[in-house]
């Protein structure tokens, strides 16, 4: 109870410090709306995107989809006069003098022919077209300008399901919303303010929505501070917290312009950055970098090697020919390993820099010192891919949150307290 006390603490800490850089993260995690962090800087990389994501899982919009879901019935339309020459058949009221006038002009005097008075139901109203362009906005953010499907697994997104199938099902399948067109029309902050005085909720709704969006791509301070605190993703697990706060203070300390790629479980780098000699740097987390880097021996690798490596290779295949038997797929790889950090440096198109970082949350110099064996495997495996490199150093460096050696570097290889980043 005690450590785990210590490590909430810890957590919370190492998050409040790296909370503006946190904003790119959109990884496992939960919203906790209790941090109610000031966030210093928003003028981040692929803003628009970030806020976009944060809007769509904003309570406010939740609410709105929710609410619209049990009262798009509410709809309300205007109508229209309309006279039909109808043969044969009658719809609505039939208005005889011009019946009969018109039969007397077609010298058609049966009594087949009839001016009828019905009215047409209009959906464009302006409460109707507020509405629709709320919807369409959600719709863009969704499914084009974001594509928030690839979140669903997150805990965080956790009424993604929902919230994407509501927004499909009333613009594509809902009759009433189809008849509204709003293709020439712009919001106008007036019709805004109309609706907004409206009688119904949904339409009230429908214009906040539109006016809460609309303050958040114009910049407004205060209302993006209020949408982040309230949408903030917490990650999880400390482990994962504590490789973030090491890479981030360590790359933000160690570079120039380091700019963050949006972490989302796909990304290809972590961030980048350039060096004071301008040159370019790539840094990955929780990433191979197989378009540079190869972390993985094979059977094919170690053939007519040391006899430990032969016996290796003996276990493996007899263990593949058993997982054959039961139609399971064999696996040739006798080693593989992702490391928690890369950093490549480029001078030009050439790798002139490479460290590899393991990251261990730790005061335990035991814990330590698999990391460090891990490191050294980290380094001894690794295999360039067919890019060019000139005069190439290579390092390693162990993070470690407090743990107390006598020496701190080996060879190509160091160990770094977070308390020194």
């Amino acid at each position: 109870m005690k450590e785990q006390l210590y490590d909430n603490n810890i957590k919370f800490e190492m998050i409040k410090e790296i909370k503006d850089d946190l904003i790119y993260y959109f990884r496992n995690g939960f919203i906790n709306p209790k941090f109610f962090f000031e966030f210093q800087d928003v003028k981040f990389n692929d803003m628009k995107e970030i806020l976009n994501i944060h809007f769509i899982i904003s309570p406010a919009v939740y609410d709105y989809i929710t609410t619209l879901d049990t009262s798009i019935d509410q709809l309300r339309h205007s109508t229209e006069p309309k006279k039909d020459v109808l043969q044969g058949e009658i719809r609505g009221r039939i208005i005889w003098n011009e019946t009969m006038q018109e039969r007397y002009r077609t010298g058609n005097t049966t009594n087949m022919t009839f001016v009828c008075a019905s009215t047409d139901k209009l959906y464009n109203t302006k409460e109707n077209i507020v509405l629709k362009k709320s919807l369409e906005i959600l719709e863009e953010i969704i499914f084009k300008d974001v594509g928030m499907a690839r979140f669903q697994k997150y805990h965080w997104f956790k009424n993604g399901e929902f919230i994407m199938s509501t927004v499909k099902k009333l613009l594509n399948r809902n009759i009433y919303i189809k008849r509204i067109d709003t293709s020439k029309i712009d919001i106008s902050t007036k019709m805004l303010n109309d609706v907004l005085k409206s009688r119904k909720k949904i339409y009230r709704d429908a214009a906040q929505i539109i006016k809460y969006y609309n303050l958040i791509m114009s910049e407004n301070m205060d209302t993006i501070n209020s949408l982040l605190q309230t949408t903030f993703i917490e990650i999880q697990d400390v482990d994962e917290v504590f490789e973030l706060f090491v890479i981030i203070k360590y790359i933000r300390n160690k570079f120039n312009n380091v700019t963050f790629n949006i972490i989302d479980g796909t990304e290809d780098y972590f961030a980048k950055a350039h060096t004071v000699d301008n040159n370019r740097v790539l840094i990955y987390h929780n990433r191979s970098a197989v378009k540079y880097l190869n972390f993985h021996i094979t059977l094919e690798d170690i053939i007519g090697t040391h006899k430990y490596l032969q016996q290796l290779k003996n276990i493996k295949e007899i263990t593949n020919k058993f997982k054959e038997l039961q139609k399971s797929k064999p696996n040739n790889t006798i080693w593989a390993g992702r490391p928690d950090l890369i950093i490549l440096e480029f001078n030009e198109d050439y790798l002139i820099n490479i460290t590899i970082g393991e990251i261990k949350y730790t005061r335990d110099i035991e814990y330590a010192y698999t990391g460090f064996k891990e490191l050294a495997e980290y380094l001894e495996f690794m295999e360039i891919n067919d890019i060019p490199y000139n005069s190439l150093n290579v390092e390693g460096i162990l993070f470690v949150e407090d743990v107390d050696f006598k020496e701190y570097s080996i060879g190509n290889m160091t160990v770094i307290n977070s308390n020194d980043l």
